[in-house]
């Protein structure tokens, strides 16, 4: 009879060798695959070479650690040549010590340490390029592909991107949350808002556009106040945007009324009994009254942002309005809280910067609103007042297109976007869906073509369309920006020949009329490649 326990041994070693055979040889494959996947994605991004990062990935294996594999071999026989040079003995072939490592269990070792180190070193100098990188161009090599396993493959690809985005978080920093984490509201975990997360709403009238401003959306004229359709339920105040006019009591507020935040907020919650048209007007104080420090936010020297101070100087960077917004909503007995996050403009980058903006419970369903951006435009060190309702009560889905708050639930959506979702979106603005818009093709935040870009959009209403082109982040590709093709069309159909290899930035402008100022609704980040 056997010895049970002997054997339960020798089958328990052989599957936990076999495990971690299996480990070690997922490790050793997967590991070169991420430093050339890394590479060649950040390749994609910047605009670079493809085949320079594959040639990388060659040299990152076998090139590197082969070489290194024989320079080492070289190395021990020259120091073991003289040895026996001293001993006066000759060296002969195949008489070098058997050491404990085979030739491949190095080569496999070395390979592992280069890409580690290439790989570490990616992620510890360019952690946000990287992650930005991975996860909006991690899938170059499917580039026009879109059948099911392209997109397994992809869902896979930016599966694996997200694990990274903790070090993205990790190495940005928002100035402006530390504004918001002590007021009232800042731990709350909203419920999604009802029926307006599935889709995009059908958009209320829109308001007239005034010249986009360098570096920031579209504006919309503000003046007297026509209070406009009055909502009545959570579904009416849905009806986005707004008119864009100030609500008629911060037109004419008295001065009296205007001593303090306290007595703003009583005076507007005394006039105004819609819950709706009461915060309207609250955040209409903020937009109206408060002037935006753009030099303060180019110095890097923000003064505080408390309410008070917001208040009494009239001056502050989005922090200030959304500290002051929540303080009126508190003192007006309406449930007005500070958002963080992530937001982006049309002067930024793909991930944005750091942002403040409120979001607001009406007859128990949360709603969004951003103070700071309906309160006009910013160019350099120069704020252009311009309000409009573009960021008022914006349906969740539309304000996730520049908006991503530090917790996904203030997203109000049932499935929050991942911030890699967020990247990959094209930058569109609000104005581009309050005019009927879709973007049909292409889908992405950025492309990369040979020699010009083809864009088809959606225009059940018949807008007109302006595009034009310009090179980004002082790239080659030229100075002004150049016109594009645009044929008025069901869809939309945009063409821009590009001159020359580079990076581009692809701007888009829409207006109801055929002459006059057209307002920016939308960009996509075009790499031209030879």
């Amino acid at each position: 009879m056997g010895e049970p326990g002997k054997g339960g041994r020798s089958v328990l070693g052989t599957l936990v060798a076999l495990v971690l055979k299996t480990v070690w040889g997922i490790i050793v494959f997967t590991t070169p695959l991420l430093g050339v996947w890394g590479g060649s994605s950040l390749a994609a991004y910047k605009n670079g070479p493809i085949w320079l990062a594959i040639l990388a990935g060659l040299a990152l294996f076998p090139l590197l650690p082969v070489g290194w594999e024989l320079g080492a071999r070289w190395w021990r026989k020259r120091r073991l040549a003289r040895k026996r040079q001293d001993a006066k003995t000759f060296v002969l072939d195949g008489d070098e010590p058997k050491g404990f490592l085979t030739t491949a269990d190095r080569v496999i070792l070395r390979t592992l340490a280069v890409n580690l180190v290439f790989i570490g070193g990616l992620l510890a100098t360019h952690p946000e390029q990287a992650f930005e990188a991975l996860s909006t161009r991690g899938d170059w090599m499917l580039e026009g592909r879109d059948d099911p396993t392209a997109d397994g493959l992809r869902e896979r690809i930016f599966w694996a991107a997200d694990r990274l985005e903790w070090l993205y978080v990790a190495v940005r920093d928002n100035p402006f949350r530390e504004f918001g984490e002590k007021l009232e509201g800042s731990d709350e975990d909203p419920a999604p808002a009802a029926d307006v997360d599935e889709g995009l709403p059908t958009p209320g009238p829109r308001p007239t556009a005034v010249p986009p401003k360098q570096g920031d959306d579209d504006t919309a004229k503000g003046g007297e106040d026509d209070r406009g359709a009055k909502p009545q339920s959570a579904k009416s105040a849905a009806r986005w945007p707004m008119p864009a006019k100030l609500h008629r009591l911060v037109a004419s507020l008295p001065a009296e009324a205007e001593e303090s935040i306290d007595s703003v907020a009583r005076y507007i919650a005394a006039h105004e009994s819609d819950p709706f048209l009461r915060v309207k007007a609250l955040h209409d104080y903020a937009a109206d009254r408060v002037a935006y420090d753009a030099e303060a936010l180019v110095s890097g020297n923000i003064p505080p942002q408390d309410a008070e101070t917001t208040f009494r100087e009239r001056k502050s960077v989005c922090a200030g309005y959304a500290t002051l917004l929540a303080a009126l909503g508190k003192a007006a007995g309406a449930h007005i809280v500070f958002v963080p996050g992530d937001a982006r403009t049309q002067g930024q980058g793909l991930g944005g910067g750091g942002h403040a903006w409120n979001a607001a419970k009406i007859e128990g369903q949360w709603y969004l609103l951003d103070a700071t951006w309906n309160s006009g435009s910013v160019a350099g060190t120069t704020f252009t007042k311009g309000y409009r309702t573009d960021y008022l009560f914006t349906p969740p889905k539309i304000f996730a297109l520049d908006h991503l708050p530090d917790k996904p639930s203030w997203q109000l959506l049932n499935k929050p976007l991942s911030r890699g979702e967020f990247l990959r979106q094209p930058m569109m603005s609000p104005g581009f869906y309050a005019q009927g818009f879709e973007l049909l093709r292409p889908r992405r935040s950025q492309v990369s073509v040979s020699g010009f870009v083809d864009l088809e959009i959606a225009n059940p209403k018949g807008m007109y369309l302006l595009a034009s082109y310009g090179a980004k982040d002082g790239g080659s590709g030229g100075g002004e920006a150049q016109r594009c093709n645009v044929e008025r069309s069901e869809p939309a159909k945009v063409h821009c020949e590009l001159p020359s290899e580079g990076r581009y930035a692809v701007k888009l402008f829409a207006n109801a009329e055929e002459f006059g100022t057209f307002g920016y609704v939308g960009q996509l980040e075009v790499n031209n490649q030879p």
